[in-house]
């Protein structure tokens, strides 16, 4: 069926990431919370609610829009994979997740993964 594929799409991704050492399925340990003085092209930023023209934040509203009619018709747990593909997407592009600490415009933190799941919820 379709959700095999999916599933075994899914798997072999987080075999290759575990094996790389990059492993960020969401049953993972989250990892601590990270300072990061520059951010790179990849990354999405949330900058205090203002839009990013970063590549990351144009490769995260590219998968908004690709996966938004799913998204929207689906049930919670369909909503939670098209979360795990994104946020695996963005991981596998080489980007993080980061925010402004306390409005500092050079120092950013990696969000946790409840935090992502939140950003991208409102994206939608």
């Amino acid at each position: 069926t379709a959700t095999y594929e999916l599933d075994m799409h899914r798997h072999l991704n987080w075999v290759d990431s575990c094996l790389r050492g990059t492993q960020t399925y969401v049953g993972a340990p989250a990892p601590k919370t990270a300072v990061v003085t520059e951010p790179t092209a990849n990354d999405v930023l949330y900058i205090g609610g203002n839009r990013s023209n970063n590549a990351g934040n144009f490769h995260m509203r590219k998968l908004v829009a690709e996966w938004s009619q799913i998204y929207d018709s689906g049930t919670n747990e369909a909503k939670r994979r098209v979360q795990n593909e994104m946020i695996d997407e963005i991981h596998r592009s080489g980007g993080r997740f980061l925010s402004q600490n306390n409005g500092e415009e050079s120092v950013w933190v990696t969000l946790p993964i409840d935090e992502v799941r939140l950003k991208i919820t409102q994206s939608f």
